[in-house]
């Protein structure tokens, strides 16, 4: 049987459309610039420190230089694993990765996240790339602010996802564009691709769709 990891790394890599370099077969050094000096974890997906998410509401993680790497199809890439949430209801998992760096879309930098949702035996049920991301900011002067977000709708009726894996593609670590010309900071940063990092600090939020405000109690 195939490893495990050759299944997330491939659905991966599918989506995002991005090119695929030969599958570690065993943890071994990085070779990618960003994260030289660093060692893959692991390869298989079974392996990871999973977290919980919540039923509602959010978390806060850090990707930084001593999270785990994983070799995706798409390269190597620092990464998160999370347990969902156990709902009898449809609910939105959104991810928000926020700016580095500051407020300037010239210097800022910021994790442009992609995310694998697998089923209880690691397999991967499907992927939602960097493609999806929408500008995420009204106030882009909030250095704090997110820039981004990713948005995953899971149904459990009709799924059999039990875990996200969030992570970034190698490719969007190389050069950038330079922005279009703008009239603001914030037509700017629609129009800038802002400069990607290797880290970040995400913002991790479930909704429950359709939920609704309770009646007030009779009088």
């Amino acid at each position: 049987m195939q490893s495990l990891s050759r299944a997330l790394v491939l659905a991966a890599a599918v989506v995002t459309g991005l090119a695929a370099p030969p599958m570690a077969h065993a943890a071994k050094p990085a070779d990618a610039p960003p994260y030289r000096g660093r060692t893959v974890c692991c390869t298989d997906p079974a392996t990871f420190d999973y977290v919980a998410l919540p039923d509602h509401g959010s978390i806060d993680v850090d990707i930084g230089p001593t999270t785990p790497l994983f070799e995706f199809q798409s390269g190597v890439s620092a990464f998160r694993a999370f347990r969902l949430p156990v709902l009898s209801v449809p609910y939105l998992i959104e991810v928000r990765s926020r700016l580095r760096g500051g407020p300037d879309p010239l210097k800022a930098r910021v994790f442009y996240p992609a995310a694998a949702l697998l089923n209880g035996d690691y397999l991967v049920m499907r992927s939602v790339g960097v493609e999806e991301l929408v500008a995420d900011w009204t106030l882009f002067e909030r250095a704090e602010y997110p820039a981004y977000r990713l948005a995953v709708g899971v149904d459990p009726a009709r799924s059999r996802e039990r875990y996200l894996v969030v992570y970034t593609p190698l490719a969007v670590l190389g050069p950038r564009p330079v922005p279009a010309e703008a009239e603001s900071a914030d037509e700017s940063a629609r129009n800038a691709y802002l400069g990607a990092s290797t880290e970040g600090h995400l913002t991790i939020t479930i909704t429950v769709l359709g939920e609704m405000t309770p009646p007030p109690p009779p009088r």
